[in-house]
């Protein structure tokens, strides 16, 4: 029974450069190497410099796949999963009451409540 590859065993494999798995495009795109490895502040700078080359010269995958590799300092690295910021359900509530009572938008109600917020926080960045 042969193991699934994920897109974690080849960052895990561009990062300790043990190349145990074979690179396929389907697995790891080069836009999703490139996303995941720029999370980290110490790879920002290699990710830049690809990402110049990779959409404008039009760089195939695995090339780019070979240079993160190859550039790359060897060191086990963790990567955080960036996760979306949860929404608070007191304002989205009251967000949306203010758009039902007002009858404007969900975007205006939002300006309107942030608005409100930041007067009865301290009332000296307001924009007017």
């Amino acid at each position: 029974m042969t193991e699934e590859v994920k897109i974690f065993d080849i960052l895990r494999q561009i990062n300790e450069k043990h190349e145990r798995y074979e690179y396929d495009k389907k697995i790891a795109p080069a836009w999703q190497l490139l996303n995941w490895l720029s999370h980290d502040q110490y790879l920002m700078d290699y990710a830049q410099n690809i990402n110049r080359l990779m959409f404008v010269s039009g760089m195939p995958d695995k090339m780019v796949y070979k240079y993160f590799f190859h550039a790359i300092p060897k060191k086990r690295r963790y990567i955080k999963w960036i996760k979306k910021d949860g929404v608070d359900k007191k304002r989205k509530k009251a967000i949306e009451e203010i758009a039902e009572r007002r009858n404007m938008s969900i975007r205006e109600a939002e300006y309107i409540y942030d608005l409100v917020d930041r007067i009865n926080h301290n009332g000296h960045d307001i924009p007017f």
